[in-house]
C-alpha cells in the first residue's frame, strides 16, 4: 500500500500530499523560508535576462505596454457599455414607476369618489331615520 499506514489515509482514500509526498516538502520549504524562495525567485529572474538578447527586454516591454494599453481601452469600453446600461434601466424603471404611480393615483381617486358617494347616502339614511323616530 505504498508504505501508508491505515493512519495515514482520510476515509480510506490517499490524500494529494501522500501521493506526492515530495509536493509537500516545497510547500513547507516555502512556509519555513520565504526570503529565500524570493532570493531564489530574484537569481533565476537576473540569470534569464543575462541569457537573453538585448533587445528582447525593450521588445517584451514594449508588448506588454501594448497590451495594457489594449485593456485598458477595453476597460473604458466596458465602462461605457455599463454607464450606458444603467442609464437604460433607470429610464425603465422611472418610466415604470410614472406608469404605476398614474394607475394608483387615478384607483386612489376613484375610492375616494366612492367612498364619497357612500357617506352621501350613510348621512341620508340616518336624517331619513332620525326623522322617522320624531313622528
Amino acid at each position: 500500500m505504498n508504505n501508508l499506514t491505515n493512519s495515514n489515509m482520510v476515509d480510506g482514500t490517499i490524500t494529494p500530499e501522500q501521493e506526492n509526498p515530495e509536493q509537500d516538502g516545497v510547500g513547507e520549504f516555502i512556509r519555513n523560508h520565504p526570503a529565500a524562495f524570493i532570493a531564489g525567485g530574484i537569481l533565476i529572474g537576473v540569470v534569464a535576462g543575462a541569457l537573453l538578447p538585448r533587445g528582447t527586454g525593450r521588445r517584451l516591454a514594449k508588448g506588454a505596454t501594448a497590451a495594457a494599453i489594449a485593456a485598458g481601452q477595453v476597460g473604458l469600453q466596458l465602462s461605457h457599455q455599463a454607464r450606458e446600461t444603467a442609464e437604460e434601466l433607470t429610464r425603465e424603471g422611472r418610466d415604470a414607476l410614472e406608469r404605476n404611480a398614474s394607475a394608483a393615483q387615478r384607483r386612489a381617486t376613484e375610492l375616494a369618489s366612492n367612498a364619497r358617494e357612500t357617506g352621501s347616502k350613510l348621512v341620508e339614511q340616518a336624517v331619513e331615520l332620525a326623522s322617522r323616530g320624531r313622528h
